[in-house]
C-alpha cells in the first residue's frame, strides 16, 4: 500500500496542534523547534514568537 501524503496545510495544521507541548517554559524565549513523524515522514517545526503568540516560520520534511 502506497504511503498517504498530507497536504502542506495538513501537515501546518498538525504542527500548530501539537506546538503548546513543546512551547519552552522560560518566558524569555523567543524561538523553538520541534520534530515530528507523520505517516512514515519527519518534520521540524519552527517557531518564534510574535507578542504573546508562537508563529510558525519553518516546516520542513527531513530525511530520516
Amino acid at each position: 500500500m502506497a504511503r498517504k501524503k498530507y497536504s502542506d496545510d495538513q501537515i501546518r495544521l498538525l504542527a500548530d496542534s501539537i506546538m503548546p507541548g513543546f512551547i519552552p517554559k522560560d518566558k524569555n524565549e523567543e524561538a523553538f523547534s520541534f520534530h515530528f513523524t507523520t505517516e512514515g515522514s519527519n518534520y521540524r517545526a519552527q517557531y518564534k514568537k510574535a507578542g504573546t503568540q508562537w508563529i510558525l516560520q519553518q516546516l520542513d520534511e527531513v530525511s530520516s
